[in-house]
């Protein structure tokens, strides 16, 4: 339903973006389009946006093989292993691409056939939830819009940032902008107009679009619409921070991102409320949860980016002050929007949301370690010209072990040293995010790297569906054991009302070795005390006086709880 009061709001944002004539123009062309829409989709009553039930899998289409349509293996996966545990699949961009596993697209509507067909997807959707990747910052040099652009056709002139020798941008100008990467900002093309330089955020072949066209607007909210047909629960909205550029300034996280955000959570209200928008900001953490906006008017959610790096600084040193404290001070806006508590993905663990919360030196022995561990590093560009660490590359499970035969433990203790930490990204009050290799404690694929050059496939295997299965039934496995101890963990979860994204959380300050939660239900009827030591000793923790009755091992303790190694309980009083 066309709501007036949001039309009224999303002109004045776009005429903020385009000025007065244009914001007009391109405010009629945008309601022309959502009424096209509206006439053919009838949007979900949504009860409540997030529940304690929300388990969201991160994969990739073809990480589960078996035979030519990859995205059957993973529904039959799924269907098989998942169905009770977890309610969300987020599907990483299984459209038409030419590199970086599919986030360099060539065609945003059409299905990859190397993964399968529209139809695959909606037999998926059957069973799960469904978040898909609006890759919106840029496409691959291989689309047709950029094709077209170099071909000279003035429809596209001004899809794309470019320049030319008459117009290059200073070094000042250029030394400014935040370079997540160590390629060129700028990538030369031949065009039938002549050499131009085309603004390339990420790898050279990526191209960024320009939304300061307002064309260029109207395009991806065509594109957003046509998945919201297909039935998609979740947009990721992919490298927000980076979608305006202003020379002069650090052309990150600026004014207009949020609005065009903001546009297309306005959107979403008048046709299709059931869709929950989610922005990956791989930034300080100050600046990605800005783009919750007010709770109420831009993105539904966005990544836990600092936990991942703040556990692994936990889990070595043994010590969790500096997570405890974080969490303590994280805030929601409102009941409308909530934190994705990812550990691993399918990028690496990035170090920018831990600049301010983490020491120099403490980031450096944290690197260090993870090398140490068989992990790669990814650089980036620094203000001074130099490099520095952008992103550890590594396994989950390689991330806390050590290789050395000397110093490693013996399996049950790497098992639950695995456990705990994943236990405490369950816990979190918010939304938990599993990635496949992370539920399957996969190992790291240098094997893959050394293929593509990309030190982010160090964790991207995939698995051939018949030796995945036989590895997880085969009860003497590594993986068997990662795996059913994982899922025994979301089933408790999710069995709980006090996990609820937005119940209460309070941090207990018990130990600096183990990691104390209370979570208790929207109604405050239930309450769970979430204990995780994160140490190789024994800890003993005091809570109050009385019985309590632990969900992991199903046994009763008292006041004076005492947790071995790594281990996890989460107590209920009775």
């Amino acid at each position: 339903m066309i709501d007036g009061e949001i039309e009224s709001e999303m002109l004045e944002k776009l005429v903020f973006l385009y000025g007065d004539d244009r914001g007009k123009r391109a405010y009629v062309e945008l309601v022309k389009m959502l009424k096209r829409f509206s006439k053919e989709f009838t949007p979900r009553i949504l009860s409540e946006r997030f529940s304690e039930k929300d388990v969201v899998l991160i994969t990739y289409g073809d990480m589960i093989r078996d035979g030519p349509h990859p995205i059957r293996a993973l529904t039959a996966f799924a269907k098989k292993y998942l169905k009770s545990k977890v309610n969300t699949i987020h599907l990483l961009p299984f459209f038409q691409y030419d590199s970086d596993r599919g986030f360099s697209i060539t065609d945003y509507k059409e299905v990859d056939s190397r993964l399968g067909d529209w139809g695959d997807v909606a037999e998926l959707k059957e069973e799960f939830k469904l978040m898909v990747d609006l890759v919106l910052n840029h496409v691959s040099d291989k689309h047709y819009w950029f094709q077209e652009f170099k071909k000279g056709n003035a429809q596209y002139g001004d899809y794309f940032i470019w320049f030319d020798e008459s117009n290059m941008p200073s070094k000042e100008q250029l030394k400014k902008v935040f370079r997540p990467r160590l390629t060129p900002l700028l990538t030369r093309y031949e065009t039938v107009e002549g050499e131009k330089y085309v603004w390339t955020t990420f790898p050279c072949n990526q191209v960024d679009l320009n939304y300061r066209n307002e064309k260029v607007l109207l395009e991806v909210v065509d594109v957003m619409l046509f998945y919201v047909s297909k039935g998609v629960n979740i947009l990721r909205l992919d490298a927000v921070p980076y979608l305006w550029k202003e020379l002069g300034t650090s052309c990150l996280n600026l004014k207009q991102s949020h609005i065009i955000v903001q546009i297309l959570r306005d959107i979403l209200n008048m046709v299709a409320p059931h869709v929950s928008i989610l922005v990956e900001a791989n930034v300080p953490h100050k600046d990605n949860v800005e783009y919750l906006g007010d709770g109420r008017n831009e993105a539904h959610m966005v990544y836990n980016f600092p936990l991942p790096p703040l556990l692994i600084h936990a889990v070595y040193t043994g010590d969790a002050s500096h997570l405890l404290k974080w969490v303590e001070q994280l805030k929601n806006p409102s009941g409308e929007t909530a934190f994705l508590n990812i550990l691993d993905t399918h990028d690496g663990i990035g170090l920018l949301a831990v600049k301010g919360i983490l020491s120099e030196m403490e980031m450096e022995e944290m690197v260090e370690r993870s090398v140490e561990n068989g992990g790669l590093v990814s650089y980036m560009k620094s203000p001074d010209g130099g490099e520095s660490p952008y992103e550890m590359n590594m396994t989950w499970w390689c991330a806390l072990q050590s290789p050395h035969s000397s110093t490693r433990p013996d399996l049950e203790i790497q098992i639950k040293r695995y456990l705990a930490s994943r236990a405490i990204a369950l816990a979190l009050k918010g939304v938990p995010v599993v990635y496949l290799n992370g539920l399957l404690g996969a190992l790291n694929d240098h094997e893959g790297v050394e293929k593509t050059g990309n030190n982010r496939d160090i964790n991207r295997k995939n698995f051939n569906l018949k030796d995945l299965v036989k590895e997880i039934e085969d009860k003497n496995s590594r993986t068997h054991k990662v795996f059913y101890g994982y899922l025994n963990l979301i089933e408790n979860r999710i069995s709980e009302k006090a996990f609820h994204p937005n119940g209460g959380q309070e941090v207990l300050f018990l130990n600096k070795s183990v990691f104390s939660l209370v979570r208790t239900s929207p109604d405050k009827r239930e309450t769970v005390i979430a204990l995780h030591n994160l140490s190789n000793r024994r800890k003993t923790v005091n809570l109050e006086e009385g019985f309590y009755y632990d969900l992991i091992s199903r046994k009763q303790c008292r006041k004076n709880v005492e947790l071995g190694p790594y281990q996890v309980r989460w107590l209920k009083r009775k």
